[in-house]
């Protein structure tokens, strides 16, 4: 757990492992989540994600390395990466109103899963539209 306690929160100031979440996840749950991730890469699935997908990383990760995140925008046929300058791993904390800018102009922008008007441009099976 060195690698988490050594990296505060930007916003907090608090070293991630001393954060609620990772207190109850613990490093037992920690490492399961991790032996999941290796039997199933997402990099054999990342080119079948055919839809305008969005991949936003902070520049202070850790965990996911720069080098990493660009192999899998690489894979996806329509993805695109952004950066948050400062944040770390978990940029919906560290940095949410970056956040959901960049998730406002994904969606409303020229290239983005919204049309002009707000509207969504396919709606999936069963799905509802949110407005």
């Amino acid at each position: 757990m060195r690698l988490f306690s050594a990296h505060p929160l930007p916003a907090t100031g608090i070293p991630v492992a001393q954060t609620p979440r990772m207190r109850i996840a613990g490093p037992v749950r920690t490492a399961r989540t991790l032996e999941y991730a290796v039997a199933d890469p997402i990099a054999t699935k990342l080119p079948r994600v055919l839809i305008p997908t969005v991949v936003v990383r902070g520049s202070q990760d850790p965990i996911a390395t720069q080098s990493w995140v660009e192999e899998m925008v690489r894979l996806l046929p329509a993805g695109r990466l952004v950066v948050v300058p400062g944040a770390a791993h978990v940029v919906n904390y560290t940095a949410p109103g970056a956040l959901a800018g960049i998730v406002r102009e994904f969606l409303v922008g020229n290239n983005g899963a919204l049309g002009s008007r707000g509207t969504p441009l396919a709606m999936p099976t069963g799905g509802r539209s949110g407005g």
